[in-house]
């Protein structure tokens, strides 16, 4: 049903899903996989607007149904299958749902694995994705947020990449501190739009330490 190509009946089934979703989310974990990840290859398609908003709003009510942690691990597997070749479209749509996902998470639900870190090395590159300034600045901002929701793990986590891959993480990060740091002057709000960092932003980290910055002590405060 996924694949039907007639956008009546596709549009049918979504609505359908999200009844058969709030109703049996309970039953359904060992499916979270196939939901996930074929909704969000849906968003890569050319679909009529109001069959597009109807695959957002099943996205919607998938990420409010299931456990945070399980979707977050899903989409990292997602990110690194080597089967996948996602168009830029899906690719924004993969980094939006973990920006959301980042904003709900616990802390505790990101956890440093192998298939995190190559993932997150994989959404690095997606920062200087040539074809899509969407898919760049998306990438930026989940970086922004997993480092906004578990600091200490997220800087453990870039320190065990390839110098290349650190080196691009750690200069968008310092800058938006920076800019967190001038804005938050002057406003609430910082530069991209998001809330502020759920944590105490005293932590200390290779990449707010004074040695490590040359504006000397810039922190998320």
């Amino acid at each position: 049903m996924f694949a039907d190509p007639h956008s009546k009946v596709f549009s049918m089934f979504l609505e359908t899903l999200v009844d058969f979703v709030i109703i049996h989310k309970d039953d359904l974990q060992d499916w979270l996989f196939i939901l996930l990840t074929q909704l969000l290859k849906k968003m890569g398609a050319d679909l009529l607007g109001s069959v597009q908003a109807k695959v957002q709003k099943a996205l919607d009510v998938t990420r409010d149904s299931f456990p945070f942690d399980q979707q977050f691990n899903i989409l990292m597997r997602f990110i690194v299958d080597q089967t996948q070749t996602p168009n830029l479209k899906v690719k924004v749509a993969i980094l939006k749902y973990i920006e959301s996902l980042a904003r709900q998470m616990d802390p505790t639900d990101f956890v440093n694995s192998s298939e995190t870190r190559l993932a997150v090395s994989r959404i690095i590159t997606w920062t200087t994705e040539p074809k899509s300034s969407d898919v760049r600045k998306a990438a930026q901002i989940v970086l922004i947020s997993l480092f906004e929701l578990n600091t200490p793990e997220f800087t453990m986590l870039l320190g065990a990449l390839p110098k290349t891959f650190q080196d691009g993480a750690t200069k968008l990060l310092h800058n938006h501190l920076k800019n967190s740091s001038n804005s938050s002057m002057g406003s609430p709000s910082n530069t991209i739009g998001r809330t502020p960092p759920r944590h105490s932003s005293s932590r200390a980290s290779p990449l707010t330490s004074p040695t490590n910055c040359s504006h000397g002590g810039i922190s998320p405060r």
